[in-house]
């Protein structure tokens, strides 16, 4: 009878251990899944925000257009600015980001704002050239010709830092 006993005593330790070690595998198996989601959510934000940031600074709606010649990676503030009836929304559009929330920075100025507190935010930096309604071709040759002259840092040309924030 004390044989019985103690198969008994075993074989219930055996079970709650192989149910204890099920549990923590199946819990180490769910905290993998959930971190390979969170990694393609960040993957997919990511690619959004390169290319809505690509999208927004090589567009002809709002590119520096020197003499019928447009420059890639440029941005006209007069056009770009909501004074001459840009929206965030039409912007979210345009760079298909109309889920997310954004901010927009030019140089250290924010342009346009909807970010709300999020875990999930991405940010990418571009250099772009920057030129008004008034800058033209000329203005672009002279910053060329000399790149740490006057010309380069006036209010119609200047290179500056756009930068995309964009949360989910």
């Amino acid at each position: 009878m004390n044989k019985g006993q103690l198969f008994s005593i075993d074989l219930l330790f055996g079970v709650i251990l192989l149910i204890f070690g099920t549990g923590l595998l199946l819990g180490a198996a769910e905290i993998n899944t959930y971190n390979q989601k969170q990694q393609i959510n960040h993957d997919e934000i990511m690619e959004k925000t390169i290319l809505a940031a690509q999208v927004i600074t090589n567009s002809s709606e709002w590119d520096c257009n020197f003499d019928g010649t447009h420059a890639a990676y440029s941005l006209n503030r007069d056009k770009f600015l909501s004074t001459f009836g840009n929206t965030l929304e039409k912007i979210k559009q345009k760079a298909n980001l109309i889920d997310y929330n954004i901010r927009i920075n030019l140089g250290e100025e924010i342009i346009y704002d909807n970010i709300i507190t999020s875990k999930e935010l991405i940010v990418f930096d571009l250099n772009v050239l920057t030129c008004t309604n008034t800058t033209d071709f000329n203005m672009l040759k002279k910053c060329m010709d000399m790149p740490n002259g006057p010309a380069c840092y006036s209010n119609n040309i200047r290179k500056e830092i756009f930068r995309l924030m964009v949360a989910k």
